[in-house]
């Protein structure tokens, strides 16, 4: 299995990279998504994007039966409400952030000047206690802006914004970033597609970075309802729970480095889920199994599953740590084994597969 130092000088882990780097807020993708068909240009038949923001890729697009790959390309991030006289910014935010984490970073706007920087504050200078919890209104952005007239310059109200991107490897092939949720997704979507594009699987297989899930799924339902796949495979995060004092909840087990989450719920496929499972212990793929509190999961399986007459879906669950903070941590063993996953459980249909009961 690759460790961070195999890693360093490859085109994957270049694409790893950028691709972190990439600001896109839920409704503002662009740069990852443009990002996203360059690498995957050479791979596929076609790229193309969509009127919501989606982009696309597929390989064997003329087979009848359909597999879409999909992962959320969109981060939790922010939109200015207001410049006030003073030239500090109010926001609203988008996704589900924990506030009092937010307090002290730095953030991009991305403004039609370019990114502007800045850093969140709030009333006060003690920092926050534990249990604090803090709403939008209660803090600004603040871009050194003398008052309202110089800040109009750089940013404008609906702007858009970012925590400031970063990105490192940690000991053992663990890395942090500040959206891993789901970018990390996308890079296996693109590496899924990577490597299918060497081993000419028997149906038509469609990669998408979807738009938008952190505001309500819906790149993920104009994807699925374009493409009308038989099987869909979604790719996102799953909370992990192995640092101190965490706690199991019903959501299983949850460990860095075990292997990526295989769900079992009513949101996922029975017998494409025991197929996975299958594929995983022929082929000495770690897992984890992966039961949810909720019968419907609060990720873009949850659109897919009902398309049109229904679709056979399953949800993979990268182990992160530490979900909407500036650093999630995942090991890249996880989302390696992945990506060999996904790919060997397609490569072991033959396009008249039935994923349900007669």
């Amino acid at each position: 299995m690759k460790k961070s130092s195999d890693l360093k000088n490859t085109s994957s882990r270049v694409f790893l990279e950028k691709l972190l780097f990439c600001a896109s807020p839920s409704g503002f993708e662009d740069e990852a998504h443009d990002l996203f068909r360059e690498y995957l240009s050479p791979f596929s038949e076609r790229t193309w994007g969509d009127v919501i923001g989606n982009a696309y890729s597929v390989i064997n697009e003329k087979a009848p039966f359909r597999v879409m790959i999909v992962g959320h390309a969109d981060e939790i991030g922010m939109q200015i409400t207001q410049i006030d006289e003073n030239g500090f910014l109010r926001f609203r935010s988008i996704g589900a952030p924990n506030y009092a984490a937010w307090i002290g970073i730095e953030v991009e706007i991305l403004g039609g000047k370019g990114k502007v920087p800045g850093v969140i504050a709030k009333k006060g200078q003690e920092a926050p206690k534990s249990g604090d919890t803090y709403e939008a209104g209660a803090l600004w952005i603040d871009i050194g802006a003398k008052d309202k007239s110089a800040a109009a310059k750089l940013v404008e109200v609906g702007d858009y914004a970012v925590t400031r991107p970063n990105f490192k490897f940690l000991d053992g092939g663990r890395f942090v970033s500040k959206a891993l949720d789901d970018k990390i997704g996308v890079y296996i979507v693109a590496e899924v597609m990577r490597g299918l594009s060497r081993r000419k699987p028997k149906v038509a297989v469609y990669g998408v970075a979807a738009t938008q899930e952190e505001s309500g799924s819906r790149g993920a339902k104009v994807a699925a309802e374009s493409i009308r796949p038989d099987v869909g495979f979604v790719i996102d995060v799953w909370g992990a729970n192995d640092t101190p004092e965490a706690k199991q909840s019903d959501g299983g087990e949850a460990k860095l480095g075990k292997g990526p989450g295989i769900f079992k719920n009513p949101n996922n496929t029975r017998l494409l889920v025991d197929r996975m499972m299958m594929i995983a212990k022929r082929s000495a793929i770690p897992y984890q199994l992966a039961p949810h509190y909720q019968p419907v999961s609060w990720t873009d399986a949850s659109v897919l599953q009902v398309t049109g007459n229904g679709v056979a879906t399953a949800l993979i669950g990268i182990p992160n740590r530490y979900m909407h903070y500036q650093t999630e941590i995942c090991d890249i063993a996880d989302v390696d084994n992945a990506v060999n996953l996904i790919v060997e459980t397609i490569m072991s249909m033959s396009g008249k597969d039935r994923f349900y009961r007669e």
